[in-house]
C-alpha cells in the first residue's frame, strides 16, 4: 500500500508548475513515513510469540513497490523524470 500511494503522490508531483522542489519535500516525508511503517513493523515483531512472527524476506517482498517509489520521486526532483515524458 505505500508503494501505490507513493506512486500516486508521482503522478500528482508532475502536474505541479515546479514538481522538482515538490519531489524534494515529499521524498523526505514519504521515506521518513516508510521508516515509520518500518519501526512499528519491528515492534510488532517484538511482541508477537515466535512461532507467529513472519520473516524479514516477507517484510522486503511487500515493501520493493515503496522503494521503486522513492526512486521514482527522487528521479523527479532531480530532474531525471520531466512531464513532458508522460504526455
Amino acid at each position: 500500500m505505500v508503494g501505490a500511494v507513493g506512486i500516486g503522490v508521482c503522478f500528482t508531483l508532475l502536474q505541479f508548475p515546479e514538481p522538482r522542489k515538490a519531489a524534494a519535500l515529499s521524498s523526505l516525508l514519504f521515506f521518513c513515513w516508510a521508516v515509520s511503517l518500518g519501526r512499528n513493523y519491528n515492534i510488532m515483531i517484538k511482541r508477537a510469540k515466535s512461532a507467529s512472527k513472519p520473516s524479514t524476506w516477507m517484510f522486503l517482498k511487500y515493501a520493493w513497490f515503496g522503494w521503486v517509489a522513492l526512486v521514482f520521486m527522487l528521479s523527479i526532483a532531480v530532474g531525471a523524470v520531466k512531464p513532458e515524458h508522460f504526455v
